[in-house]
């Protein structure tokens, strides 16, 4: 009688519980191990509402929810998708190209070949490049070779993309014998037809390396077979030649481009200027200057301000103020960023005026530019110099800044 009373009371108790949690935000779930079936309307409707949801659920298992926990890159997806065949299951091609970029995002490269070659999804050297550019991104330089090689196992002939993609997987590692080796096997390829930027690519880690022959070797052979439709190789080479310092290369190309093109664009000029600037041809490059604003295109103002941070960086600062003013006084556009260089450029050489005059000109015209900020150590140190000799307005201006 007394067990009777106590299982009664302990029946009562759950069932007020099931109540009471039913009113609360974030139940928790009970179970009964010997799934006892409470009659209670409101009870007996939460559980068939759970019950309906663990069904739904397992109707909506897809393959996607069986590969996904697959977290181990050594897990074989074959099985799993012998599996899923074998029980019944559709294998949507739609489904398997959502799967398979999902494992490329979330840098599962392993998998996403498995289950290409498992389904002959892409088997082509786009979908293995596109393995190799994510290694690339995501710093996993000395995995690239060994996607190379199973491409090649797997019967797919890598394209220029694959061996390029490769040659740069060494030369951020500066293995020169690697670069060497896969540029060798890329020239014997029957299918594949050397271009100029796989040349330049072998000497700008050659450059890096200070390997000033070499570099030049392989340039040489770039332009050797550069396509003369193509201004931007040109403009590649000419960077290149810069680089090394290579000035009298630097010339004969570009004399090369404009008699190529006839007319060169905004953005050829920029990349000449660039040039001259890194090998301090300041005089060259205000010639090149002249020539572009008589060549009929648009004005850009990164076009003159090459020239005007070059003069800043070699702290040539009166050069470049009196180019600044010359634009202003002309009406052209100008960036509050370049004063604001400059400003830093006096800053650097001690004269603190100036700094503070030109730093002024930049927080006049800061509403040009969006999202352009001065340089707080900058700021700091004009205002312990104005807290010191200036005068209360202008350290208040630029406190305001």
């Amino acid at each position: 009688m007394l067990k009777m009373q106590s299982l009664s009371r302990r029946l009562s108790l759950f069932q007020t519980l099931i109540s009471v949690n039913s009113r609360v935000k974030n139940t928790q779930k009970f179970y009964c191990t010997n799934q006892i079936v409470i009659n209670s309307s409101r009870g007996g409707n939460q559980s068939n509402r759970e019950g309906e949801e663990i069904r739904k659920k397992e109707k909506k298992e897809t393959l996607y929810s069986r590969i996904s926990p697959l977290g181990n890159p050594k897990t074989k997806i074959g099985p799993v998708l012998d599996q899923w065949v074998e029980s019944g299951q559709k294998v949507r091609f739609a489904e398997l190209r959502r799967i398979i970029h999902d494992l490329r995002k979330r840098s599962r490269f392993s998998h996403a070949l498995q289950m290409m070659k498992e389904k002959g999804l892409s088997l082509s050297s786009v979908a293995y490049n596109d393995i190799m550019v994510l290694y690339t991104k995501v710093g996993q330089h000395e995995k690239v070779p060994d996607v190379l090689i199973r491409m090649q196992d797997n019967g797919v002939s890598p394209d220029n993309l694959s061996y390029r993609l490769c040659i740069n997987s060494y030369g951020v590692r500066s293995d020169m014998d690697g670069i060497k080796n896969v540029l060798r096997e890329m020239e014997y390829q029957p299918n594949i037809s050397m271009d100029w930027n796989t040349y330049a690519v072998v000497a700008n880690f050659y450059i890096k390396e200070g390997l000033k022959d070499e570099a030049n070797s392989y340039l040489q052979r770039a332009e050797k077979i550069l396509d003369n439709n193509d201004n931007e190789g040109y403009n590649h080479l000419i960077s290149l030649h810069a680089n090394l310092g290579n000035k009298a290369q630097v010339f004969r190309l570009w004399a090369l481009e404009k008699n190529t093109f006839k007319k060169c664009i905004n953005k050829d000029y920029l990349n000449m200027l660039k040039s001259l600037v890194r090998i301090d041809e300041f005089e060259s490059a205000l010639e090149c200057l002249k020539e572009w604003e008589s060549s009929g295109n648009c004005y850009d103002f990164r076009v003159p301000n090459t020239i005007i941070l070059g003069y800043i960086e070699k702290g040539l600062c009166e050069k470049a103020e009196a180019m600044l003013k010359g634009l202003m006084g002309e009406g052209k556009a100008h960036s509050p960023e370049s004063w604001g260089r400059l400003s830093a450029g006096y800053l650097h050489k001690d004269e603190m005026e100036k700094a503070v005059e030109c730093m002024k000109v930049a927080l006049s015209f800061c509403g040009q530019r969006e999202g352009w900020k001065p340089d707080p150590s900058v700021l700091t140190k004009l205002n312990n110099f104005l807290g010191d000799k200036g005068s209360m307005e202008d350290t208040e201006a630029l406190i305001r800044a």
